[in-house]
């Protein structure tokens, strides 16, 4: 699925582990679950980037 998926944008959340620090599970919102209010909805769109986004050197 993950080249499915290159290049688009997508509402997610996710879980991370508490001991870790690292992401444990993410998922694709449906556009009704997208549209529901969650507390931190509006608060990150995200946090990491892709090697093609950054500027070449």
């Amino acid at each position: 699925m993950a080249h499915t998926v290159q290049g688009q944008s997508f509402t997610v959340n996710y879980v991370i582990e508490p001991s870790t620090g690292l992401l444990h599970t993410a998922w694709i919102l449906s556009k009704a679950e997208a549209d529901l209010p969650r507390k931190g909805s509006d608060k990150i769109q995200r946090n990491f980037d892709f090697a093609s986004e950054r500027p070449a050197n």
